[in-house]
């Protein structure tokens, strides 16, 4: 199986575009014939014009794209790590009592990044960051801080724990015995209040 060629890729990236299948064919530079009649068949499986290294182009192209809308974990925890470690006395310079627009161009990406909201005022900018408490919280849910502990408690020698009841069981009294037991215990917390 030969290699794709310029045109074959040309139509995938004109496909994942959005195109339909014949105007992907066009833009890619086949003849209208070619384009209405035979490359939907590149796409069949099944089909002997079948080329699946071109649907394989298409999906990787696609997936590439899926994969690039999403943060990533990496990316995430890079940011919520630059909130944390930088000091916000990093962003103001050292020769300025507050920050202008030149402030902001001398800037690194990292420190520009931890900008949330920036303000015009009399005396200069006003810049809020973002929160180094809510960039700890979610880098500790991410590594687990929040997971509750799992302790193994046994008894005596590592053997199992045991549970004595010291409750009475009532259940085998008559009604009678039950009063007369509740009545002598009403008269010992009369004792005892005394």
């Amino acid at each position: 199986m030969k290699e794709l060629n310029d045109q074959e890729r040309k139509f995938a990236q004109e496909m994942v575009n959005g195109l339909s299948i014949t105007e992907a064919a066009r833009r890619a530079g086949y003849a209208e014939s070619t384009a209405l009649k035979q490359v939907s068949l590149w796409l069949l499986i099944g089909n002997a014009r079948y080329k699946p290294k071109l649907v394989k182009y298409i999906e990787e192209l696609r997936a590439k794209i899926e994969e690039n809308k999403i943060a990533q974990l990496q990316e995430l925890l890079e940011f919520y790590t630059n909130v944390l470690r930088t000091n916000v006395d990093d962003i103001i310079y050292p020769e300025k009592d507050f920050i202008d627009q030149s402030s902001i161009k001398k800037m690194g990406s990292k420190e520009k990044s931890v900008i949330k909201k920036i303000k015009e005022t009399d005396q200069g900018l006003d810049i809020e960051v973002y929160s180094k408490i809510d960039a700890a919280k979610e880098l500790m849910k991410h590594h687990g801080g929040y997971a509750p502990i799992r302790r193994e408690i046994s008894g005596k020698d590592g053997g199992a724990i045991s549970i004595h009841d010291k409750s009475t069981d009532y259940s085998r009294l008559s009604m009678d015995e039950l009063e007369t037991l509740l009545n002598l215990e009403r008269k010992a917390n009369d004792e005892k209040r005394d």
